[in-house]
C-alpha cells in the first residue's frame, strides 16, 4: 500500500518535470521557426498595433540565472530585437522585474487575472534553480514570492519607437 503511494508520487513528479521541459522546448522551437526566438531565455510575441512583448521562456524550462546573468541575457535579447526590428516598439509586462530606470504603467486587471499573473510569476521564480540558495538564513525564493504578492504588475516600454501606452 505505501509502496504504491510512493511509486505513484514518483511517477507523477517525473511526469510534471518532463512536461515542463517538453513544453518549454516546444515553445522555444516554435518561436525559433517563426523568427521570434531571441536567446535561450527570451522570446517575443506580437502585441496589438505592431508592438511586440518580451517574454521569459527558458529553453529547458528550468534555468540557473543570478540577477546579473539574467539582466545580461535580457540586454542581449533587447539588442537582438533592435537589430531585427529597428522601427518597432518592445514592451514588457512584469510583476517580478520592477524597474526604477524605466517608466512603467500599472496593468489594470480583474482580481482573478491578477491572481493568475501572481501564480504564474511564482512558478517562474521556482523554476530558477539559483533561487534555492540561502541568503541571510532564508532561501531567496521566499523573499521573491513575498515581493510578487506585494507589488502591482507593471507594463514597461523597453524599446520606444514613438508608440505610447
Amino acid at each position: 500500500m505505501i509502496y504504491d503511494i510512493v511509486l505513484y508520487f514518483i511517477l507523477v513528479t517525473i511526469g510534471i518535470v518532463f512536461s515542463i521541459v517538453a513544453s518549454s522546448v516546444i515553445v522555444s522551437f516554435w518561436a525559433w521557426l517563426n523568427g521570434r526566438y531571441l536567446n535561450r531565455y527570451f522570446i517575443i510575441k506580437k502585441f496589438v498595433g505592431g508592438i511586440y512583448t518580451l517574454h521569459h521562456a527558458p529553453v529547458l524550462g528550468y534555468y540557473y540565472a543570478s540577477e546579473h546573468k539574467y539582466g545580461r541575457l535580457m540586454n542581449k535579447a533587447v539588442k537582438k530585437f533592435q537589430s531585427k526590428y529597428p522601427d518597432t516598439t518592445l514592451i514588457g509586462m512584469s510583476i517580478t522585474l520592477q524597474s526604477r530606470r524605466l517608466k512603467g504603467v500599472p496593468i489594470q486587471a480583474r482580481r482573478w487575472h491578477l491572481l493568475g499573473f501572481q501564480i504564474l510569476s511564482d512558478f517562474v521564480v521556482l523554476l530558477n534553480l539559483a533561487n534555492y540558495r540561502s541568503e541571510k538564513g532564508k532561501f531567496r525564493y521566499v523573499h521573491l514570492i513575498r515581493n510578487i504578492h506585494r507589488t502591482v504588475p507593471m507594463k514597461y516600454v523597453i524599446v520606444d519607437k514613438g508608440v505610447r501606452l
